[in-house]
């Protein structure tokens, strides 16, 4: 599973611990998650207003298409994604327009020209880019994702569920600055910060949007527990980064390990996983990583060869990894 393979610090743990003994469970949580929401702001820059939260950014994504789509209306975004995005589609009964990611031999790119032909040809109610993109790892430039939240007139989400992984991300440029009108940028503690079990998410909006997100959700949709632990997970930041840079690590030096077998190819990724195409039949290479308990992510893409993504675990996950490659090939 695409998870964080390293557990949380133990004076991370041991607070965890006293907040769970010392809660009163016989009370509601805060509806508006104020107080989680205080240290989100002094993390980002964004103000608490313009702050959503969520159980995952699932639930965030749901009611995106619950405030913003109509049926029969469209929902644009990248092809191949995050497999969420087509299936809320079919839920709520709109038009999927996947725009496709350019596959050369040795790179993946996104196709500036052919998403903003795109875009101009169908109108979409909502555009969706995940950045750093789920299955690829390519990352989207800060300098267009700028540009295209300015001019487009529908709602642009920006999914930054793996955002930490990349270089940069596109939420640090609006500390302290206002966000474009009509813009959603999507977080999550489920991936960098190592809280899957956790379920939180959440979103960095213009005012408007942000009021709209909020007019569709449910109250008590983040539990006591979640938001409570939430606050003391996020002043680990600096357990957060260094976790970060050793899964980066480990993440470009897998990348290499592969390129290294005859017929192998793993692409550049900025991501917490890399994805990559085998000269083999998916079903050997199945076959041999269930047998050491390995789970990959098969992948039918529409393009040729045959695909998986693989998460960057430990170092010694990934050398049983590395030796399975070897046997097969």
């Amino acid at each position: 599973k695409n998870e964080n393979p390293f557990r949380l610090p133990p004076s991370l743990r041991e607070q965890i611990r006293q907040v769970v003994s010392d809660i009163d469970l016989n009370r509601y949580p805060d509806p508006d998650a104020r107080a989680l929401k205080q240290v989100l702001s002094k993390i980002t820059g964004i103000p608490c207003r313009e702050i959503v939260v969520g159980n995952g950014g699932d639930e965030i994504l749901t009611l995106l298409f619950t405030a913003f789509t109509d049926r029969g209306e469209k929902v644009l975004t990248l092809s191949p994604t995050f497999t969420q995005y087509p299936e809320l589609c079919r839920r709520y009964k709109v038009e999927w327009v996947p725009v496709p990611l350019r596959f050369e031999e040795n790179r993946i790119l996104f196709d500036k020209e052919r998403f903003l032909e795109t875009v101009s040809s169908c109108s979409p109610a909502l555009v969706i880019l995940d950045t750093p993109n789920n299955p690829t790892g390519i990352r989207i430039s800060n300098d267009f994702l700028s540009e295209f939240s300015e001019r487009f007139k529908g709602v642009f989400v920006v999914d930054e569920a793996y955002g930490e992984f990349a270089r940069e991300t596109f939420l640090e440029g609006f500390r302290n600055r206002a966000l474009p009108n009509r813009l959603c940028i999507l977080k999550t503690l489920s991936k960098a910060w190592g809280m899957a079990g956790l379920r939180l998410g959440y979103a960095a909006c213009s005012p408007s949007v942000a009021e709209r997100i909020e007019s569709v959700r449910d109250p008590y949709n983040v539990g006591l527990l979640p938001q409570e632990i939430a606050k003391i997970v996020l002043n680990y930041r600096e357990w957060m980064e260094s976790r970060v840079l050793s899964i980066r690590y480990l993440r470009d030096q897998l990348v290499k390990g592969i390129n290294r077998i005859n017929g192998w190819r793993a692409f550049e990724s900025e991501s917490n996983f890399v994805l990559v195409r085998s000269p083999l039949p998916i079903s050997r290479v199945r076959e041999k990583m269930e047998e050491a308990c390995i789970r990959l992510k098969y992948l039918d893409l529409e393009q040729p060869g045959n695909w998986f993504r693989v998460s960057v675990g430990r170092e010694e996950e990934l050398g049983m990894f590395m030796n399975l490659l070897q046997e097969l090939n």
